[in-house]
Order: C-alpha cells, then sequence, then structure tokens
C-alpha cells in the first residue's frame, strides 16, 4: 500500500522532467490554421485534452506547464507501435534522475485541427499514477507549444491556439524565464521577498515554496504539517501557514494567502488553485505570460491561495489492486473535520456520499471528498458498516473571485 492524503493532496508536478533532455520534446513542425479552440476538461483539479497520435485517439492527456517533455504512458506507445530512440532518466527536483525511462518518436499529435509533427516523448509506466475508466494516458509538455500563442482558459474550459504574438505591454502581462527543463518561471513577491516560481498546471496546489523560506517569510502562524504529497517519485510532508502580507504577481495580488511549504520545490510553484482563476496565454516565441483575471482586471484579495478546498485532515492506505480501489485511514489529524466525525485509524471507507468507491477512479474520489460543506462516508469499523456525517466547512471558493 501506498500512503498519501487525498484532501490537500499536493500533486508536484504531473510529469517529471526530461533531464538533460529537454530539447529533444519540442515538435519540428506546427501545423497550425489562424485559430484552433477545444474543450479543456478538468478532472481531481487537472487539466485534460484530448488528442489523436499518429491518427489514432482521441486519448485523454494533462496538460501541464510544470513538465519539460510530453510523457506518455508505456502501454499506450507500446499500443501505437512507437519506435523507440533512446533512453533517458526522469524525476522530481529532489531526484531528476529517479526514474529509467525511453524516448520515443511520435510522428504527428492532433489537437482539435492543430498538428504538431516529429517529436521525441519520453514513455514509462505511469499505470500508478492513475487509474479507473478514461484515465489520462500522458502528458502535454510545455515545449510542445514552442511555435504557437497558447492560452489556457480553466474558467471557460477551453484551450485555443492560435498563431501570433502578445504585447510586450499589457495588462497581466509579464516576461518569464526558462527553468530547468524548459518550465515557464517568474518572480513572485511574497510580502517583499521575491521568490523564482514555476507556473504549473499540472499541480493540484496553490502557492507552494521551498521549506527554507519558512525562516525569512512573515508568516501569521507556525507553520503545520496539513498533508503528504505526491510527486511521481517521492513523497514528501506538507506544511502550511498564513502569509502576513500580500503575494504579488503579473500586477495581481492575494493578501495574506495560506502558503504551503515543502522540500521538494526549488523556489516556489504556482498550481491550479491559483492558476484556475486565470486564462493563462503564453508566447514562448517572446517568453511572456499573460493572466487574465475573468472578474476583475486586479483580483480582490483572498484569503487563501489554496481556493479554501476543504480538507477531511487524514493520511490515507490506498490500493487498487486488479482495478479494485480500497482505501483505509492510516492516521488522523489532530482538529480536523475527520477527528470531530470520530472516524479512525484502521476506518476502512466503503463509499462517499452514498456512491461506492470500488468503482471509482482516483479522480473521482477526489471530487466526491469535496462535494459539499458536509459528506457523508460509509466506513467499516471492527466487522460493523457505518455512515459517519463528516462537516467539512464552508468551501472558501465561495470567497473566490467572481463566485457565490
Amino acid at each position: 500500500m501506498q500512503r498519501w492524503t487525498w484532501i490537500g493532496l499536493v500533486v508536484l508536478s504531473s510529469a517529471a522532467l526530461a533531464a538533460g533532455h529537454p530539447e529533444a520534446s519540442g515538435p519540428k513542425r506546427t501545423q497550425l490554421k489562424a485559430s484552433e479552440t477545444v474543450p479543456l476538461e478538468t478532472r481531481g483539479g487537472k487539466l485534460v485534452v484530448r488528442v489523436k497520435i499518429n491518427g489514432k485517439g482521441p486519448f485523454p492527456l494533462l496538460l501541464d506547464t510544470g513538465a519539460g517533455a510530453t510523457v506518455l504512458n508505456a502501454d499506450l506507445a507500446k499500443e501505437l507501435g512507437l519506435k523507440k530512440t533512446g533512453n533517458t532518466e526522469i524525476g522530481d527536483p529532489s531526484n531528476p534522475t529517479a526514474i529509467k525511462a525511453e524516448r520515443v518518436a511520435v510522428d504527428r499529435l492532433e489537437i482539435g485541427g492543430a498538428a504538431f509533427e516529429d517529436f521525441e516523448a519520453v514513455a514509462w509506466d505511469r499505470a500508478a499514477l492513475y487509474s479507473g475508466k478514461d484515465a489520462p494516458r500522458g502528458v502535454l509538455g510545455f515545449p510542445l507549444f514552442a511555435d504557437c500563442l497558447i492560452a489556457i482558459d480553466t474558467p471557460g474550459a477551453k484551450l485555443t491556439l492560435s498563431k501570433g504574438h502578445l504585447p510586450s505591454i499589457g495588462k497581466g502581462i509579464t516576461e518569464y524565464r526558462q527553468s530547468h527543463g524548459g518550465i515557464p518561471e517568474i518572480d513572485v513577491e511574497l510580502a517583499g521577498t521575491t521568490v523564482p516560481t514555476h507556473i504549473d498546471t499540472g499541480a493540484t496546489s496553490g502557492l507552494t515554496v521551498n521549506s527554507k523560506w519558512i525562516e525569512e517569510l512573515p508568516l501569521k502562524s507556525k507553520p503545520v504539517v496539513v498533508a503528504r504529497a505526491r510527486t511521481v517519485n517521492s513523497e514528501v510532508d506538507v506544511k502550511a501557514a498564513t502569509l502576513d502580507g500580500t503575494v504579488v504577481f503579473a500586477g495581481y495580488g492575494i493578501s495574506e494567502p495560506e502558503v504551503s511549504f515543502n522540500s521538494v520545490v526549488q523556489g516556489g510553484n504556482l498550481g491550479m488553485e491559483v492558476l484556475g482563476d486565470y486564462i493563462i496565454r503564453f508566447d514562448q516565441s517572446a517568453k511572456l505570460v499573460q493572466f487574465e483575471h475573468t472578474g476583475s482586471a486586479i483580483a480582490k484579495p483572498k484569503r487563501t491561495a489554496r481556493g479554501g478546498r476543504p480538507r477531511l485532515g487524514v493520511m490515507l492506505a490506498k490500493s487498487n489492486m486488479n482495478g479494485v480501489l480500497e482505501i483505509t485511514i492510516d492516521s488522523v489529524m489532530d482538529g480536523m473535520p475527520a477527528a470531530k466525525a470520530g472516524l479512525k485509524q484502521g476506518d476502512r471507507l466503503i463509499a462517499v456520499g452514498g456512491k461506492k468507491i470500488a468503482p471509482m477512479s482516483d479522480d473521482d474520489f477526489r471530487e466526491a471528498l469535496g462535494a459539499g460543506e458536509t459528506i457523508e462516508l460509509t466506513i467499516e469499523r471492527e466487522g460493523e458498516e457505518l455512515k459517519v456525517p463528516v462537516k467539512m466547512g464552508a468551501a472558501a471558493a465561495a470567497g473566490k473571485e467572481g463566485k457565490s
């Protein structure tokens, strides 16, 4: 079994850096008319796009600006008969060579009417990360879109690819640089302290910075462990505290947000609980990014950079044997909703809101836990089945700009 948290889960990167080979992931040719718009799905806080590969599909792939290469599940690469071109090593920033992988040749990848031709992808066995019907079968990395203007419109649930460029000056426009692996990075100010920060649509978290900043940032309280985060090759404790000040990036401000800390991120990381409020446009040729808040030109202050998603407050042991998902409570955090509801270590979760867990995908389970202010968990304890109402509290999404 693998231990991790679902509520407050931080997936630091959907893919991994193609260590030492970021140049291999971009297409040699991009075929695109003036503009192409396709649906953008959200599953478990992550963005999914349907693509065709070498004329087959469509296949669901994650859209991850925090990935330095396009990544395919090993079984998909085999199914498509992709030719192996070499070997590589990938991993998270703490150990970028942890996973042995293959480089494979992709002739053509289509997103709607747009086509990306002749590039290398990374293939490895990602089955343990995602399961269930229609689970993502890979990741679209940032360099794939090097030759087009990309607009990631999460509020509008659409992805637009077009020709052209961003103006050098305008609302929400700022320069970015490419960190290791080609990931876009901007400077974010946290109460006046500048932190180099990745723009990472593959992370479900909000604002995360390296643990070294705990001693340097003004915080309203001592950081406490709130979750166990999973990367592609490691797990790490996540601490959180409220910043005594404002986070500023590209002209937008978030007042007194909750900031997460862990030892894996190198500087900072902006994930979907912040990015999901914006339309984000990237012009890779000019290295410009534009943030457009859908509610107003300048975002109103909000209390949390994590979007206020309720947390159950447990550590979970998860197994997925033969396609059957089984989840047991490994530990309970004092003072959190689970503890207040009387949940205990060893309780086996059977259903959420009346829906059986066994046939659920990982993403469906995560979404079910965040379905409302109060959820009903069906558990098995010492052979007895119990129904336990858990008061999660008002989803602080109600405090987000433009949302009720």
